[in-house]
């Protein structure tokens, strides 16, 4: 009888990984791409091919919104427990000039805000009949300016990230259905 069976311990001859999430979709509202992503020429934002800035490029990070209840219990069990759920891509986008412009200004007034709590801290120190107004008054400027970072001043948020790609939200179809054609059309001219 002869022995068919192979050696565990033999190194693999041919590894082939798996395929690779390369496509672009549409899914509802959503834009997925891969977690590593460069777009076309094309502002995310507008969908304009016009007047665009040097490429962006940023690292995201997404964790499921559920773990923020762990802030109710301790703020560093919720930090160790979402850095070790969340999920990162990284993706490289183009603006336009007057987005790009807009978001500057949203982020100096996001600091401007942050920064008004120093006076008032200032003026809590050297005047004590008003020092409580003035803290008071302190904390909200630094919890509305933390509010306007993670939300007003972001240049650009996914929706998701999975185990393969990343979601992002449009409000506008037109500009959804720009972006998924300057995608499509650069995917194929790269497969030629």
């Amino acid at each position: 009888m002869e022995d068919t069976s192979t050696d565990p311990y033999q190194t693999p001859q041919e590894w082939t990984p798996p395929p690779a999430f390369t496509q672009v979709s549409v899914l509802g509202s959503c834009l997925l791409i891969p977690r590593d992503y460069t777009f076309p020429p094309i502002c995310l934002k507008t969908g304009e091919t016009e007047e665009l800035t040097k490429p962006i490029t940023r690292k995201l990070t997404w964790y499921h919104p559920a773990w923020a209840f762990l802030l109710l219990i301790n703020l560093i069990v919720f930090i160790i427990v979402v850095l070790c759920v969340q999920k990162t891509g990284k993706v490289t986008f183009y603006l336009t000039d007057k987005q790009r412009r807009q978001h500057r200004r949203r982020v100096l007034i996001t600091w401007l805000v942050f920064l008004a709590c120093v006076p008032m801290i200032f003026l809590a120190v050297r005047f004590e009949d008003y020092a409580a107004y003035a803290i008071i008054a302190a904390v909200v400027a630094v919890l509305t300016s933390l509010i306007m970072a993670a939300t007003w001043a972001r240049l650009i948020a996914p929706r998701r990230i999975d185990q393969q790609s990343i979601h992002f939200s449009f409000k506008d179809p037109v500009v959804l259905q720009r972006v998924y054609a300057a995608c499509e059309s650069a995917s194929r001219r790269n497969a030629l």
